[in-house]
């Protein structure tokens, strides 16, 4: 095993411990006889987890306690926004050293890079296309701002965001608007909703709603910031549930045909699927799942909308869920060697906005999870 300040952190935790192998225990004594900065981190561990209180918190490891300790810190830091991975394990300690672990992170960081690894070949994403209801397409990302008129309908089209307005109801015409990996987009539809696309999401919708109802229909992820009307109910369709409500704000996680997630920040919705019906208040997510049907949860708005800023959260989460956002978010196929280690648990963040090497890198520094790329796929052994 490489001799890296970084993964040494977990090996100090595990030799307090005891839990530390007999090779990883040769390491990390080598590394505090002959480096002076980490016997400092050495003592820092014994002196955070010799304490009373200290061997108190360590026989009563929390996780979900220690996971909301560790998400505060990150979201409070100023300018911090490294991605960090823990196993499920650790987390707990993590988050009592804190003071000691994390300011070492930084500070005992390698001068020198790693050896670089072939990098995944950047491909430049076909662009937000919107479909008509005749099947005409309109590539939506091929130039900064411009106007188009489509029949009765004008569209108005700035970077990343669409408005239009309709001269006319067209009833049971539905429009399509397709958001490719690593895009994401914005719309404003005709009643004045707002709507957040995240990456590998599409959305189908009318020019003008009818009289009676509201509906859009969404496969991916989406925040919705629904214009009042109390004549008119407003209704997302997901593949397995319905949302409806009048006026509220809230965020859809559809992308799994077995799993969705409604996550209610403001005002009232009623989601249902099949027979099965529930209605939340802010603050809380129905998490629908085919066969046990609806759990209902708080949930924190900081963690579940950080995608809207480019992140994306994980708590105890297994590693072959959080490379689920790859593909979204980096256009890039996943495999697993092992696939033992797709069940793996880890917390930690993902950012859209730095290149995908960086979070393997941080995996693979922290927990020592490798990777590579072959023939434009990644690969974890």
């Amino acid at each position: 095993m490489e001799c890296n300040k970084e993964h040494i952190r977990e090996l100090l935790i595990e030799k307090f411990a005891g839990t530390i192998s007999e090779a990883d225990n040769a390491l990390i004594e080598s590394a505090i006889r002959n480096d002076l900065e980490i016997l400092r981190m050495w003592e820092e561990v014994q002196h955070e987890l010799g304490t009373g209180k200290g061997k108190a918190f360590f026989n009563r490891l929390d996780d979900e306690q220690a996971w909301q300790q560790v998400a505060a810190r990150f979201r409070t830091s100023a300018g911090s926004r490294r991605s960090f991975f823990f196993p499920k394990k650790w987390m707990a300690v993590a988050a009592v050293c804190l003071p000691c672990l994390f300011i070492s992170w930084w500070y005992f960081r390698p001068a020198t890079a790693p050896a670089a690894k072939p990098a995944l070949a950047v491909k430049m994403p076909p662009g937000v296309q919107l479909t008509l209801a005749g099947g005409a397409s309109v590539n939506l990302s091929d130039t900064a701002a411009r106007q188009l008129n489509i029949g009765a309908t004008a569209l108005n089209i700035q970077g990343n965001k669409l408005r239009y307005a309709s001269t006319q109801t067209m009833m049971h015409a539905w429009n399509t608007l397709i958001v490719p990996a690593r895009l994401d987009y914005k719309i404003v539809l005709e009643d004045g909703t707002e709507v957040w696309l995240n990456a590998a999401t599409t959305l189908r919708f009318p020019f003008s709603f009818s009289t009676g109802e509201r509906e859009v229909y969404l496969a991916g992820e989406a925040f919705f910031k629904v214009a009042k009307d109390a004549r008119r109910p407003f209704i997302v369709h997901t593949g397995k549930t319905s949302i409806r409500v009048l006026g509220t704000s809230f965020n859809i996680n559809a992308y799994d045909d077995h799993i969705t997630t409604l996550a209610l920040v403001d005002g009232k919705v009623i989601t249902k699927a099949g027979n099965q019906e529930v209605s939340l208040i802010p603050g809380q997510q129905a998490i629908y799942r085919s066969g046990p049907g609806f759990e209902t949860k708080r949930f924190d708005p900081a963690i579940a909308l950080a995608w809207m800023q480019g992140i994306r959260y994980f708590h105890n989460a297994p590693l072959g869920e959080i490379t689920r956002m790859l593909p979204r978010w980096f256009d890039v196929n996943v495999v697993f060697d092992d696939p033992a280690l797709a069940r793996q648990t880890f917390s930690g963040s993902i950012e859209k906005n730095k290149p995908l090497e960086t979070f393997l890198t941080n995996l693979e520094i922290t927990s020592g999870v490798q990777y590579y790329f072959s023939n434009g796929t990644l690969h974890f052994k």
